[in-house]
């Protein structure tokens, strides 16, 4: 099955997603959207551009590889298991722009894929499913703020494969300026085609991120976790051992009436996880440019600390800070650990203290995180791959 290029945005959705965000160029880098002043103009995908096979939304059961040829031609994935065993998956026509998901596979195993087109191999690497409920004891990464295809971007990279994470979490503006589709080549993809091989990037959409018609291009190169559906894809949940991860558009606003809302209420009450973790592009906590967040502190903020949110992860503020762990709105629970994340390569910008400041610093990195039965133990490490804060979330 092909990966079509999405269709333009509806206008009825595109009225009504700028209606809730507040119409976004309205809003100067002081809030929550770019302005087209502050913005590149946008580019298109050349037609014969390549992009090396890739890992999407993986399950305990199955994976998407994605990929693009300079030209038509049908995709097939052969994939041998641990025992030997042999499966083929083969497009039904052929594409430029491939698409097939892996299913019926066996969770947290480790298999050997094979891609070819119009039967020539194109890559092989190796993909591993999720843990099931039960199986903890892994790692994951989380960076924001990436994408300027700059020096800093590549190191922080570099110190990603290092640690070895088994899937990332990205918190947004994953492409400057604006999110085009031609961007994501040098910001996106070159950067992490040695990792994206063979673990799986998650994202969510940053205030940049929507600038090319509202995400299309976002749309187009991931496989999210509700399907590469413009409206649903925005924000879902999956589950990794013990975790229940939830990514949310921040873009949008929360009120109770809206459909993000009610969704990510309903998610979290009906969650039996062990853990709870979402993360998104606004921090409701700042001590940085932009500052609190008051409608995320609002609206989402009293639902984790109802629902039991151990931690949340945000992006936007150019820099990092770990707030003090914290109850706002109910007294009664375990506060929540909050971390902004966003120098995963953008420029910096300075960054101060707060009354709710456990620590801060301007300064390019990723957090390495360790899920075990009892704890999550968080790192912030630097492009030199120095560990510069940590904290432990436990039970």
């Amino acid at each position: 099955m092909s990966l079509a290029t999405p269709k333009p945005v509806a206008i009825a959705l595109g009225i009504s997603l700028l209606l809730l965000s507040g119409c976004q160029n309205a809003v100067g880098s002081g809030g929550r959207f770019a302005t087209e002043s502050e913005s590149a103009e946008a580019t298109d995908l050349p037609d014969n551009a390549e992009i090396r096979p890739y890992l999407q939304n993986v399950t305990t059961e199955g994976i998407t590889i994605l990929w693009r040829s300079a030209a038509k031609g049908v995709g097939e994935v052969t994939l041998t298991g641990p025992d030997g065993e042999v499966r083929r998956f083969t497009e039904a026509g052929a594409a430029q722009d491939h698409r097939i998901r892996l299913s019926d596979l066996h969770p947290a195993t480790t298999y050997r894929y094979a891609v070819a087109q119009a039967g020539k191999p194109v890559w092989t690497s190796t993909l591993t499913t999720a843990r099931p409920r039960g199986q903890n004891g892994f790692t994951f990464g989380v960076m924001g703020d990436m994408g300027k295809g700059s020096p800093e971007q590549f190191a922080i990279a570099k110190q990603l494969a290092q640690f070895g994470p088994e899937f990332t979490l990205l918190t947004g503006d994953i492409v400057y300026f604006r999110g085009a589709e031609g961007d994501y080549l040098p910001k996106y993809f070159k950067p992490y085609q040695d990792l994206i091989d063979d673990q799986v990037f998650f994202p969510v959409l940053g205030n940049h991120d929507i600038l090319t018609w509202l995400g299309k291009p976002y749309f187009r190169f991931f496989d999210l976790p509700t399907g590469n559906v413009e409206a649903a894809g925005r924000y879902y949940q999956f589950s990794y051992g013990d975790v229940d991860f939830f990514g949310l558009d921040s873009n949008q606003a929360f009120t109770k009436i809206l459909p993000q809302y009610r969704w990510i209420k309903s998610a979290l009450e009906a969650s039996t996880a062990k853990w709870k973790i979402v993360f998104f592009h606004h921090p409701p906590y700042s001590a940085g440019k932009h500052g609190d967040d008051k409608t995320v502190q609002e609206h989402l903020v009293p639902l984790f600390e109802t629902y039991g949110v151990d931690v949340v992860f945000a992006g936007h503020e150019h820099n990092y800070e770990r707030i003090k762990p914290v109850r706002q709105f109910e007294s009664a629970g375990r506060p929540i650990t909050y971390i902004v994340t966003g120098g995963g390569g953008t420029d910096l910008r300075p960054v101060g203290k707060n009354e709710r400041t456990a620590y801060s610093q301007s300064i390019h990195h990723f957090m390495g995180v360790k899920v075990e039965d009892q704890r999550i133990a968080i790192q912030a490490i630097d492009q030199a791959g120095r560990v510069f804060d940590a904290v432990e979330v436990t039970k």
